[in-house]
């Protein structure tokens, strides 16, 4: 049984946190019990706000990332965690490296197409998008996960 799970970035102030905050919002729909938490490979951005652009498209379909503040995966306990989501094959890979203790399911979101970008800076219309992309991913995973 999944009971948590974390959303890997490069720095966490954008794909993750935006992916947790849908993720977590189609759980509740769904009422399924699962926690879910979100960190970056990168440390220099740690303890970071989300990125503005995040926060304002998320705002605009009722979701808040204003408390949200990055951490770096490797301050967490990643062992805890019963499925490690990957923004990209770069992240993915550096997952994989990290040589956890037990069998923990990584999975590349958005495998098809290598991943989610990152939007381009300063572009609603590219966060848009990419929370358009995410929505249809997280539907097909809340989708695998109904018992």
């Amino acid at each position: 049984m999944v009971e948590k799970i974390l959303c890997v970035g490069r720095g966490n102030i954008c794909r993750s946190p935006m992916f947790m905050a849908l993720l977590s919002d189609a759980l509740a729909k769904a009422r399924m019990n699962i926690v879910v938490v979100s960190a970056g490979v990168e440390k220099a951005y740690n303890g970071w706000r989300a990125d503005r652009q995040a926060r304002d498209c998320m705002q605009e379909i009722g979701l808040n990332l204003d408390a949200h503040r990055s951490r770096w995966a490797k301050d967490l306990c990643l062992d805890g965690f019963d499925i490690i989501l990957c923004m990209d094959m770069t992240i993915e890979r550096e997952v994989r490296g990290l040589g956890l203790a037990r069998a923990i399911r990584i999975v590349l979101v958005n495998k098809t197409e290598g991943g989610i970008l990152n939007p381009p800076q300063n572009d609603p219309n590219g966060y848009r998008h990419c929370i358009a992309r995410m929505r249809r991913d997280i539907g097909d995973f809340v989708s695998e996960l109904v018992p």
